[in-house]
């Protein structure tokens, strides 16, 4: 059990997530999030990305009390190594924020909205603009298209935000 296997559990992790196979993702998740836990002296942040990854697929799952747990705790890493004006701050608020919509609370959803800086808005709106093959694959994923009734919801609750921050990026 090393810092290195727990990183490789976790990319290992996200190959399954990618192919579609969430149980398989989950599973290698808990395990890299339970070995980062065990052989670290402090957290890092390929914990903190551990954790995030691990919460979304607690959502997917509809385990959001889980997922709020673990979005928390990547929160609290991130804002100690990346500080608040980081691009994986920005996503693990947003991360929680759609969990507790997910969840029917909306105004704890957002509290976690509105404390993106417009900093953190543009940084992620420019790095995902940039991303031409991140943007290709999103447009032709036909998983896009057949997600769970809770992830559309919650993407259809996101659409007046999102066109607010793109139009604010203009």
């Amino acid at each position: 059990e090393s810092e290195q296997t727990a990183q490789s559990l976790h990319d290992l992790g996200l190959y399954y997530d990618w192919a579609g196979d969430l149980k398989a993702a989950d599973s290698l998740y808990e395990k890299s999030v339970n070995m980062f836990r065990k052989v670290l002296q402090e957290p890092t942040k390929g914990f903190a990305v551990a954790l995030n990854d691990y919460a979304i697929t607690k959502m997917n799952f509809g385990q959001n009390d889980i997922a709020e747990k673990l979005y928390t705790e990547a929160i609290d890493i991130a804002l100690l190594k990346y500080g608040e004006k980081n691009r994986n701050t920005a996503v693990f608020m947003n991360n929680i924020a759609l969990n507790y919509l997910d969840s029917g609370k909306p105004d704890e959803a957002e509290k976690y909205f509105k404390s993106l800086s417009k900093h953190q808005e543009r940084q992620i709106v420019t790095s995902i603009i940039k991303d031409k093959e991140f943007l290709d694959s999103v447009n032709h994923n036909p998983s896009v298209f057949s997600t769970d009734i809770k992830v559309k919801n919650a993407a259809d609750q996101m659409s007046d935000l999102i066109k607010f921050i793109f139009e604010d990026c203009k």
